[in-house]
């Protein structure tokens, strides 16, 4: 519930004023993400050849910068000329940092596909969005010894690959999109030199490199223009005044889904109508700019052809009226007392109008037809109970491809950290549960199954509880990878089981295992293996698998062949198989992709 992060590395030191210092030294700058200040270096293990690089090249890091102030905009060092030489870590360590919790999660957090360089792209990722403070004052110590991670991240040969993943978020990230065309060309020069693209014959490189610059020349030229300047002044004004507009989807990678980021509360508007075919439950507690963000995501992305109606439940918030008050066409269910998540969620359905209920956290971000594809799903599939979404981090890794129960009742986010495009994330799939962070299910079913078992207040284990109360009542639960949320999960309580809301997950857990132990006995033992957890993942999705292998993906309405071969996988997916398609070409032409993919049918294309 903090304002403020702090990280710390169990083998380091903090100063005993350090958490005083950075506090103090801060709280004049509410716009600040990121404040580092200088540490001591403890070398223990000077005979390591791994011990000695770093060592050498993590000593009095602020003259590794141009120009350092004790405070600037992050962007101003995005742009230092020195940003990409050695050292790549101009800022230090967890401990020697501090933290804005609200810049934290607006970035997404720590990549966890990075091994070596995780700090150094949050640092980065983290001046994108406020200023940066330097602290010259020692408050804590760095110990450099050979049992530390980067020293067995050096040695497993890990480095090289998290320069290449670091150069590619600086090229295409939306994050950085705003930084110059030189930066983005030096960047690209060490992208080609980090996949060894180096080897290409000199004149080839040469020719490449030049070709880089004269972009590079081209655009500066382009900037320095009368047209270009008098657009950039309109462009500010225009988006002074519709902030919600400056989105939009990268061209770079159309597989990118951005966040919103909050600027004011300017209005949002929803039709109104008189049958809604869905009612959208938000329920919130505080967190008003957080819940105006989810608000306007659904407003940008409201489908015309689907009437619903969007219930706002405020759980005694102290103060939510800058937010109620940029609403219109929203109906607002106000708790007289903090009930919790599980209990506004019931509470609200009673006096919803729609023919389904779709439960979304006040943390989400909504994507385009994100709704259909649960309608869809709900309407045309048979015996189909709930529908839950592709839910992604802020950063578009994976954070939930529908769920898995494992056996001692313990959860897993299927998919978690990976990349979402790939083909194993990307096929309708029956499953063991969807999270309530975005689950569509019927209102006449809601009901009947009693709402939300209350014995899980204030949250956790509701959503699990009832996934498995629609199995046993004859339903299914599908994961729908068409509807793609974003989810800044946390945000709304906490990553800590330790301490608030969350501490409910690991006491709910054992209620949920004791109620439902019967059931968990088909479930598979907890297993940290992909492979095994994509076995678990598609254990209702059906029996064995059969890999069909052809030249190209079934084109039913050009050939006849690719007719027939089209009926042969639907055949074998109603047959109870679990059916995997492999093009040969390896080209995901549509709509035969997505066709297959919505008949439950894995189709292998890697990107």
């Amino acid at each position: 519930d903090g304002k403020f992060l702090k990280f710390l590395f169990q083998d380091d030191l903090l100063d005993p004023s350090c958490i005083e210092v950075f506090l103090k030294e801060t709280k004049e700058h509410d716009s600040f993400s990121l404040a580092f200040s200088d540490r001591r270096i403890l070398f223990d293990s000077p005979d390591s050849p791994e011990c000695q690089d770093i060592f050498i090249g993590c000593q009095d890091l602020p003259r590794h910068w141009s120009r350092l102030e004790r405070i600037q905009e992050g962007k101003l060092l995005l742009e230092d000329p020195k940003l990409l030489d050695s050292p790549a870590n101009k800022i230090g360590e967890p401990s020697n940092t501090f933290i804005s919790k609200s810049a934290f999660m607006e970035v997404g957090g720590f990549d966890s596909k990075m091994s070596q360089l995780l700090d150094v792209d949050l640092w980065l990722r983290l001046m994108c969005v406020g200023k940066v403070q330097y602290l010259d004052q020692t408050l804590s110590s760095f110990r450099v010894h050979d049992l530390q991670q980067s020293v067995s991240n050096m040695e497993k040969g890990t480095l090289s690959n998290d320069f290449e993943r670091l150069y590619e978020k600086l090229l295409y990230s939306p994050h950085f999109a705003g930084l110059s065309s030189k930066f983005k060309a030096s960047t690209l020069e060490k992208l080609l030199a980090s996949k060894e693209l180096s080897m290409l014959p000199g004149r080839e490189k040469i020719d490449l490199l030049e070709k880089i610059d004269g972009l590079s020349k081209r655009i500066k030229f382009m900037e320095g223009t009368y047209a270009w300047k008098v657009r950039k002044f309109f462009m500010k004004c225009y988006y002074g005044l519709f902030p919600g507009q400056r989105k939009t989807k990268s061209r770079l990678n159309p597989t990118f889904y951005e966040s919103l980021e909050f600027s004011t509360f300017e209005k949002i508007r929803f039709p109104s109508h008189d049958k809604p075919l869905c009612s959208i439950i938000i329920p919130f507690y505080e967190q008003t700019r957080l819940t105006w963000l989810c608000l306007k995501a659904l407003e940008l992305n409201l489908e015309k052809n689907l009437p619903v109606e969007i219930v706002l439940v405020d759980d005694n918030s102290r103060d939510s009226t800058e937010l109620t008050s940029s609403l219109e066409g929203v109906r607002l269910v106000s708790n007289r007392e903090n009930i919790g998540f599980l209990k506004s969620c019931n509470k609200a359905s009673e006096t919803c109008r729609g023919e389904y209920l779709i439960f979304l956290n006040n943390d989400t971000q909504v994507q385009p037809y994100w709704l259909s594809s649960l309608v869809e799903t709900l309407s045309n599939e048979s015996k189909v109970g709930a529908v839950g979404s592709k839910l992604l981090y802020p950063d578009n890794t994976l954070q939930e491809a529908g769920g898995i129960i494992w056996q001692d009742a313990t959860g897993c986010n299927y998919g978690k950290g990976k990349d979402h495009t790939e083909p194993h994330f990307n096929f309708l799939r029956e499953v063991d549960y969807c999270s309530g962070a975005s689950l569509a299910t019927s209102r006449s079913l809601f009901k009947e199954a009693g709402g939300f078992a209350e014995c899980y207040t204030p949250a956790y284990y509701e959503d699990t509880h009832y996934c498995f109360s629609l199995r046993k009542m004859g339903y299914r639960v599908m994961y729908q990878p068409k509807s793609v949320v974003i989810h800044c999960e946390g945000a709304s309580c906490g990553t800590s089981e330790e301490s608030g809301v969350k501490s409910y997950q690991r006491t709910n857990r054992h209620r949920f295992k004791s109620e439902w132990s019967g059931e968990l006995t088909a479930h598979s033992a907890p297993v940290g293996k992909f492979s095994q957890q994509y076995a678990a993942a598609n254990r209702l999705n059906g029996g064995k698998n059969i890999l069909v292998i052809d030249t190209y993906l079934p084109v039913y309405d050009r050939e006849s062949g690719g007719h027939r071969l089209y009926q042969i996988l639907i055949i074998l997916r109603n047959l109870g198989y679990q059916v995997s398609f492999l093009p040969h070409n390896q080209k995901a032409e549509e709509p035969y992709v997505s066709e297959l993919q919505q008949k439950g049918i894995e189709v292998l294309i890697f990107n």
